[in-house]
């Protein structure tokens, strides 16, 4: 693959962890070996002229002039917050094309899937109920936040066997309580108040632990929902979680 560019992530062959179930999308349809930028994007519905676009996490919009991949958008509906946009991870090139109201045009030549879902409320039931199975260790290599878009992006490392019917679940949480297992952690923070603080939890179900996988995922930021203040007025994220090398509470900082 030539001068592959990541702009979030290096994502090459990637699995991805949904809440419920670790799933390996392939590139079906997809040649990726032609690209010059693989990047995580939102791609955003659109108008009449235009079914889509594409939101990079700096802010910038592209046109998508074409779109080589043999493969359907679909939207989701619901939640209400995730309407008309998806995660994807894309395989692009630039295109010498002027749309206006864009900062440039593309041709996507490869895209797969990225899990997504909505950040929840640890108090939310459907949560809070499975929180107390979830204390499996997890390592966060790299995490990144689309001020624009409002998703965590996370790469993330696990234990797991070379077996297919093990699910592994994966939780990230907002607990404006600030207790349970990372009590101690807000406890002894004098800045608690100046980032957003979220919980990351993970669930081996009766999988044995026999190599590393490396896993992306994003989360979308519903303040309102979440009850918190508008992001522009945090300095960032912290991201509390158990560490799969040391197995004590470790935090990952996002700093805007």
């Amino acid at each position: 693959m030539k001068n592959i560019i990541k702009l979030s992530f290096m994502a090459i062959a990637v699995a991805f962890v949904s809440v419920s179930c670790l799933n390996i999308d392939q590139f079906k349809g997809n040649d990726p070996s032609t690209a010059e930028y693989a990047e995580i994007v939102t791609i955003v519905d659109g108008s009449y002229d235009v079914p889509y676009y594409v939101a990079f996490d700096n802010g910038q919009k592209a046109y998508v002039a074409e779109n080589k991949v043999a493969q359907s958008i679909t939207f989701p509906s619901t939640p209400e917050q995730m309407r008309g946009e998806v995660r994807k991870l894309i395989y692009y090139n630039r295109e010498n094309v002027i749309r206006e109201g864009y900062d440039f045009s593309i041709r996507i030549v490869g895209m797969q899937d990225i899990s997504t879902s909505l950040l929840k409320n640890i108090d939310d039931k459907e949560i809070a109920d499975q929180i107390p199975t979830h204390t499996a260790p997890i390592k966060v290599q790299a995490a990144t936040f689309s001020r624009t878009m409002n998703y965590i992006t996370l790469q993330m490392y696990i234990l797991r066997s070379d077996q297919d019917n093990f699910q592994h679940s994966i939780i990230l949480t907002h607990n404006k309580d600030r207790q349970g297992m990372f009590k101690d952690t807000y406890a002894s923070t004098t800045d608690v108040d100046s980032y957003l603080w979220v919980e990351l939890y993970h669930d081996s179900d009766t999988d044995y632990e026999l190599q590393l996988e490396e896993n992306y995922t994003t989360y979308k930021i519903d303040t309102e929902y979440l009850g918190v203040n508008d992001m522009s007025q945090y300095r960032g994220v912290k991201i509390l979680y158990k560490d799969l090398d040391t197995k004590q509470t470790k935090v990952y900082t996002i700093n805007f």
